[in-house]
């Protein structure tokens, strides 16, 4: 839910915004969760929904992503170092032991090169 949060304020959380209104900026999927556009077959916001808990789901996710970020978000964020695996101590030590089993592609730093390379590789063939 941060997550989806933090994405779709983005256009307005910069020091010079990019709109005014966030269903403004086209390149957002924020106007398909308001129900204010159709949705792609691909875009998934059925997950987003579920946490809600509530079935005026538009307007929910208007109000929810109109709160603003949290402050734990915000200063993720601000930080100059970002961590690879945000979250707590069990979280980080559970994602990074799953991590390790994807044969070394993603390390304490993040992504490796040889797997970006792999992956750029296939998105242009």
């Amino acid at each position: 839910m941060q997550l989806s949060r933090y994405i779709h304020r983005n256009p307005i959380e910069l020091r010079t915004s990019l709109v005014k209104q966030l269903a403004a900026y086209q390149w957002s999927s924020y106007p398909v969760y308001i129900n204010q556009q159709k949705s792609p077959e691909w875009l998934n916001r059925e997950i987003v929904y579920g946490e809600l808990g509530t079935v005026q789901r538009y307007q929910s996710y208007r109000s929810y992503v109109a709160m603003r970020v949290d402050d734990e978000t915000q200063q993720f964020y601000q930080s100059q170092r970002q961590p690879a695996i945000w979250g707590g101590k069990e979280f980080k030590e559970t994602a990074y032991s799953k991590a390790l089993s994807l044969n070394s592609e993603i390390s304490h730093k993040g992504i490796n090169a040889p797997f970006l390379k792999r992956l750029d590789a296939s998105i242009t063939e």
